[in-house]
């Protein structure tokens, strides 16, 4: 079985799962499961206006968290999931979201895979882990072609 985690749900907690060491599945009671996490709720819309070019947010019960690659990742050696989504601005599926911000959002989910892949391969928490880019783009064909492609490689 496959079960979701989503990071806005965790964010707050994920200090006690670094203390505790063995990952988010045995901590939960499901050590068998395949974990994949993910950046943000489905069932929740997240509000546009808040990611920039060093951080994405993520709503949490207490409200809003900034996360950077760095925090981001440290989560992820905490919970040690099976994949995971990489961090990424999706701010350009807003409806309305101009070509220069469509552009920004894949520029900077660009910058954000470069950053959690290196920091990944120095990770020996993660060695194991999958990663699942994110394809950004909106509305605007030419860059989600540009955002598949280069994260491809």
């Amino acid at each position: 079985a496959v079960t979701q985690l989503t990071l806005s749900s965790l964010a707050e907690h994920h200090e006690v799962l670094e203390e505790y060491t063995e990952g988010i599945g045995k901590f939960i009671g499901m050590p068998h499961s395949v974990l994949y996490c993910s950046l943000q709720d489905p069932a929740i819309p997240s509000p546009p206006g808040y990611n920039t070019n060093k951080t994405v947010s993520v709503w949490g019960t207490g409200g809003r968290i900034e996360l950077t690659t760095s925090k981001f990742m440290a989560m992820q050696q905490a919970f040690r999931p099976d994949w995971y989504q990489c961090m990424a601005d999706g701010d350009s599926i807003s409806e309305g979201a101009s070509k220069k911000r469509v552009r920004k959002s894949v520029d900077r989910s660009l910058t954000f895979l470069d950053e959690c892949l290196r920091i990944q391969q120095v990770s020996p928490a993660l060695k194991t882990t999958e990663v699942v880019g994110v394809i950004e783009g909106g509305d605007i064909l030419e860059e989600r072609k540009r955002s598949a492609r280069e994260t491809s490689k």
